[in-house]
């Protein structure tokens, strides 16, 4: 998509879009939504400068937000996310007292056994 299509305040899809435009754009967005959390997380972790508050003030991001989404992100680098599961499902395992493999242990139960993240603190 581009940026006529996607804007600061909304959708604006061609009327003349094909039915596969139309749910490839929709795909796109999909992509975006499970994903949005994990990059402004990414992001935030990978901003070079000592003032991560002001980074974020600069680019537009809510800085309790993305130093929120860092925190995950950074307890659960990419190769360890599970892609079937939400980010909340990751956020509920970020409890200190886990091991790397306990975690690992329950993102693949929880996609497994269709966990929403409720549950899924129920077995942390």
């Amino acid at each position: 998509m581009n940026n006529e299509i996607l804007t600061d305040v909304g959708l604006n899809l061609p009327s003349n879009y094909s039915e596969d435009e139309f749910f490839e754009a929709g795909r796109f967005l999909a992509k975006i939504d499970q994903g949005m959390q994990w990059a402004i997380g990414d992001w935030y972790n990978a901003i070079p400068w000592g003032d991560k508050k002001a980074a974020c003030e600069k680019a537009g991001l809510k800085s309790d937000h993305a130093k929120f989404c860092g925190y995950v992100a950074g307890t659960f680098q990419i190769g360890a996310r599970a892609p079937i599961l939400t980010f909340n499902h990751h956020r509920t395992l970020c409890n200190q007292a886990l091991t790397e493999d306990q975690r690992s242990n329950l993102l693949k139960n929880a996609a497994k056994n269709n966990w929403t993240a409720e549950i899924g603190r129920a077995h942390v």
